[in-house]
């Protein structure tokens, strides 16, 4: 089953210095908020990237064989 989601570079918080960075790989919404927690991201809206895929996640659509079926 093909899915599609949103990656974006987010804007974080250091729970340390309390600054803000930047990431420096896409990442989805999901995703952050695992890694960062609740308000301590957000994302750079103009860096929007959909990438569609498996379920199973690691085979997007450029890698698909379109020769068969």
């Amino acid at each position: 089953m093909m899915t599609s989601h949103e990656f974006y570079l987010f804007r974080v918080r250091d729970p340390i210095s309390g600054k803000w960075g930047q990431t420096r790989y896409k990442i989805t919404d999901q995703t952050a908020h695992e890694l960062y927690g609740e308000g301590n991201y957000e994302p750079i809206v103009h860096t929007r990237e959909v990438r569609t895929g498996y379920a199973e996640g690691i085979a997007f659509d450029k890698y698909i064989n379109r020769s068969s079926g």
